[in-house]
């Protein structure tokens, strides 16, 4: 039997590349930098967002000043649009669904969301997606 399912939540069971780009291309601009394509993005992202913040950052902008300052700039841009364009990816849903299956309502379930980077804000406005999980 099963007890525990852990799933990585950016990603894999929540699309939020778009808002990323966004942000991100958003900073370049503010920035006079050049900007990237969500496909440019892709390859961009894993290992946290000061990574993604130092890979989209030209070479000359990448003290450490500079990198705390873009970060900052894409963290304010980021949390005042991340849900913009976040959904869940195609069938999601109905896969947290049949993890849940034969679980007894109103007890709590063993699955868990690995949130990364203080993500907890997608819960809020994705709780439908979540209403199986005992965060």
């Amino acid at each position: 039997m099963i007890k525990t399912v852990l799933f990585d939540l950016d990603g894999t069971l929540l699309n939020t590349i778009d808002d990323l780009a966004d942000a991100g291309n958003w900073v370049c601009t503010q920035n006079g930098w050049p900007t990237f394509t969500v496909e440019q993005f892709k390859h961009m992202v894993g290992n946290g967002i000061p990574k993604l913040v130092e890979r989209f950052s030209p070479e000359d902008a990448r003290s450490q000043e500079q990198l705390a300052a873009t970060l900052a700039q894409f963290s304010a841009r980021y949390d005042a649009h991340k849900e913009d364009k976040t959904a869940p990816y195609p069938g999601i849903p109905e896969l947290l669904a049949a993890i849940r299956g034969g679980h007894p309502a109103g007890k709590r379930h063993p699955v868990r969301g690995v949130f990364q980077q203080g993500r907890r804000f997608l819960w809020k406005d994705h709780r439908p997606l979540f209403r199986y999980w005992a965060l």
